[in-house]
């Protein structure tokens, strides 16, 4: 789980962000580490083989990890760059729980389908934005 903690810290989104405007070109972007990263931890979801017990503790340390960056976004520093990293990594957790909702009804073990209903619930539930709530003005 270090490694996931690691990647997935505030900073090193930020500096990729920030590197990706400076150098537009030459920068390995947060989306092709999101994307990448995500590659390797969900292959499960393309082959439908088992999780093990090790790789489900990864995908729910991944996904608490990212969830928990968009809820307490304060940590992405910078105006634009917490805007453009909540934004981003919000649009990652859609798409994986797509992902997760297509695999599912694939996955013919029970564990890994409890398990993927688990995550998939937690994301959805996480992807909730808050309530607006609109005052009247005195």
């Amino acid at each position: 789980m270090v490694v996931i903690n690691s990647l997935f810290n505030a900073d090193v989104l930020n500096r990729l962000i920030k590197f990706e405007r400076e150098r537009p070109k030459e920068a390995y972007t947060a989306s092709e580490m999101l994307d990448d990263v995500k590659k390797g931890v969900w292959t499960e979801l393309l082959s439908h083989k088992p999780i093990n017990m090790v790789r489900r503790d990864v995908q729910t340390s991944y996904t608490v990890w990212l969830t928990s960056l968009v809820k307490f976004s304060g940590k992405l520093s910078g105006a634009s760059q917490y805007n453009d990293a909540t934004a981003l990594i919000r649009n990652h957790l859609r798409v994986l729980a797509k992902e997760i909702r297509v695999a599912i009804p694939e996955i013919k073990d029970e564990p890994s389908r409890i398990h993927l209903r688990n995550i998939l619930d937690n994301l959805e539930a996480s992807l909730v934005p808050p309530p607006l709530i609109f005052t009247r003005p005195y």
